[in-house]
């Protein structure tokens, strides 16, 4: 069922600059088929990861399709593109793709894409024409998370061509050198296909223009796979960061959760949850990680300062 819903082609429309479709007949099959997915693991000659994680599920296929279902194509400062900053500000996290940003500087600005917990957003950059304030703030703080791949990439474009120096972000290439315990190079659709065994071919397309997402009007499929890659893109996030990198922490977390289930009587668990029983922390190691500092934990007194700085000034 899976594969099959993978495999199915997505009709092709073409997107006017007003933000509404039609569709194109003419559209050959070929530029569908450049955007199948499939769930086969496609062969590369990349490093496996040396403890396999978890592909994806059928829930989260499911999940994913009804994701695409909801997706946002954004060409001008409407209701549509401020709802959609509103929503962005309110996630802890949120998935990036920048296109295209392979050659840092040297590309135009054509596409963003920011996926939240419920909808996929697409900016046509060429349209906009410009990062106006309200998005230049939300790139720029540190919350909401950006998890993107090539940051260094990303980060390059947006400093020398927007004057932006992108916060809050979690590179899925780091996390994936970290998990491969090697540093060897790997595109986004690599390592989701490497992570995720799913496979997003990437665009075949005739002309460079299309392949990099900057003619227009652009193709639905085109708008649909970018958007895949940042839904697929918070999935490989996931994975590596919670079967990985921080695989020992919640390995610790499970073994302290079950710190009581061992002990017999009633009166030795009463003995070990009073307040300052030390029960369990032997299963605690909080120098598993090299970290050059420890975190300060604020008092009443920084927490009050830092909820009415009008109040400390007039101090």
């Amino acid at each position: 069922m899976a594969e099959k819903k993978a495999e199915k082609v997505i009709k092709c429309r073409l997107w006017n600059n007003d933000g509404s479709w039609r569709s194109n007949d003419s559209s050959s099959d070929d530029d569908n088929e450049s955007f199948i997915s499939a769930i086969s693991h496609s062969d590369m000659d990349i490093f496996r990861i040396l403890e396999p994680l978890t592909s994806m599920l059928p829930h989260e296929l499911d999940s994913i399709d009804q994701k695409l279902q909801r997706l946002v194509f954004i060409n001008q400062t409407d209701v549509k593109y401020h709802r959609a900053l509103q929503d962005i500000r309110e996630q802890s996290i949120v998935s990036m793709i920048l296109e295209p940003s392979f050659y840092g500087r040297h590309q135009r600005t054509s596409i963003i894409v920011i996926a939240t917990a419920n909808n996929t957003y697409i900016f046509d950059m060429q349209a906009l024409d410009f990062i106006f304030k309200d998005l230049r703030y939300v790139l720029e703080a540190d919350h909401p998370r950006k998890i993107v791949h090539y940051s260094h990439r990303i980060c390059n474009h947006l400093l020398s061509l927007h004057n932006i120096k992108l916060g809050g972000i979690c590179d899925t290439f780091v996390e994936l050198c970290i998990a491969r315990k090697q540093n060897k190079p790997s595109t986004l659709s690599e390592a989701i296909a490497l992570v995720l065994k799913v496979s997003l071919s990437e665009p075949k397309e005739i002309t460079e223009s299309r392949r990099l997402f900057k003619a227009r009007p652009m193709y639905q499929y085109q708008l649909d796979y970018l958007a895949k890659m940042a839904l697929y893109q918070e999935k490989l996030h996931d994975r590596l960061i919670y079967e990985v990198v921080c695989e020992k922490m919640l390995s610790m977390s499970k073994k302290f959760s079950e710190s009581f289930d061992k002990i017999e009587f009633g009166s030795d668990i009463m003995l070990g949850m009073q307040p300052l029983s030390e029960q369990g922390f032997e299963h605690i190691n909080p120098y598993h990680c090299a970290i050059p500092y420890s975190v300060k934990i604020p008092s009443a007194k920084d927490i009050e300062a830092h909820d009415h700085p009008a109040n400390n000034f007039n101090e």
